[in-house]
């Protein structure tokens, strides 16, 4: 797929997936994941997810503070702290949160 499309956002993601899974992955790897995440959202707008591979990524480089502000910002931009029981966001289907 990376040949046909180097931009793909599914490309970028399992790049992040596979990188973050593999304990060979060069320390570098890192800084090239955020910098792909970053376009990604800059073009799509960020999601669940890409806040989520944001965190891990941080954490693995030790970013606990900065980690921690990404996850903050997807709470709030996804209003979790005003959602209510029976929400349809938290239906046992909804794999996003």
């Amino acid at each position: 797929m990376k040949v046909v499309e180097e931009d793909n956002c599914l490309i970028i993601l399992a790049q992040c997936w596979l990188n973050i899974n593999n304990p060979k992955a060069p320390v570098n790897c890192h800084e090239q994941m955020i910098k792909g995440l970053n376009e990604l959202s800059d073009k799509f707008g960020y999601t669940v997810k890409t806040y989520n591979i944001l965190g891990i990524i941080l954490m693995i480089q030790g970013e606990t503070e900065k980690a921690s502000l990404i996850y903050e910002n997807a709470l709030v931009e996804y209003n979790v702290y005003e959602l209510k029981e029976g929400d349809s966001l938290l239906t046992p289907g909804n794999y996003d949160l």
